[in-house]
């Protein structure tokens, strides 16, 4: 195994940046480096924006679907490109689908930490005896095969009104003393924990970015992440272990 300098060169023209809740603070000076001179920085309009004073180069954020950026992407090969993705890019991130449009050997990660990783720090959980379930553009049933007595359970939602269909779903199987935790904007100055029962979840204006922690009684923790690292996650690439595809929407 050989180590290279995490620098953008004809050869590693991709740079692909991770970017959290507390923006510049939170990056360091290479991946500042590498932002500031890119010809071309992709992300989305929220990474654009935290990243705002770097940024020098053309700006293009994500359009929808996220794939028709892509080929503008691999016209800039051989140039310097920036792309700025939610925490940890491939851990549920963008990281999967650009490594399979350019090679390994193409582009450089610099990644921050997973809001998995951050809820896991606030709950203190440890990842390896927890499920981590996506949510996030996929059915909502697929938690269902997780709930079982003791689980922990860290899954990735779809938005601030995921939490609130997950609670209809433990009352109508019998969970409503499951209890519930909502982490909000993980990793910067709006982060906020709040705690509550599947019976009596009256929590409102959850922050629409991202994320699910604790389910009791049958499921003993189901934990909501919500945070700006999960902004940009796009669900047709989250893979967890199956799920059931069953089409849900809210």
């Amino acid at each position: 195994m050989s180590a290279e300098p995490a620098t953008c060169t004809e050869k590693r023209w991709l740079s692909i940046v991770g970017i959290g809740e507390d923006g510049l603070e939170g990056l360091s000076s290479v991946a500042r480096q590498l932002i500031g001179s890119a010809e071309l920085v992709v992300g989305g309009a929220r990474h654009l924006e935290l990243a705002d004073d770097l940024i020098r180069g053309r700006r293009l954020a994500w359009p929808s679907p996220m794939s028709d950026a892509f080929a503008e992407v691999k016209r800039h090969r051989g140039r310097s490109v920036a792309v700025l993705a939610s925490g940890d890019p491939f851990h549920f991130g963008v990281g999967k689908q650009l490594a399979a449009l350019v090679p390994a050997g193409e582009f450089v990660c610099l990644p921050q930490p997973s809001a998995f990783s951050l809820a896991g720090a606030r709950m203190g959980w440890s990842l390896q005896d927890v499920s981590l379930v996506t949510l996030h553009g996929r059915a909502l049933q697929g938690i269902i095969r997780h709930l079982q007595p003791g689980a922990r359970i860290l899954a990735l939602s779809w938005d601030g009104a995921t939490p609130a269909h997950v609670v209809e779903l433990l009352d109508a199987r019998g969970m409503g003393r499951s209890r519930i935790t909502v982490l909000e904007a993980m990793g910067g100055p709006r982060e906020r924990i709040r705690h509550a029962t599947a019976s009596h979840f009256e929590l409102e204006e959850i922050h629409p970015l991202g994320y699910c922690p604790e389910s009791s009684v049958v499921a003993d923790a189901c934990v909501f992440l919500l945070s700006e690292r999960a902004r940009f996650i796009t669900g047709h690439i989250m893979h967890v272990s199956g799920g059931a595809e069953l089409g849900y929407r809210h």
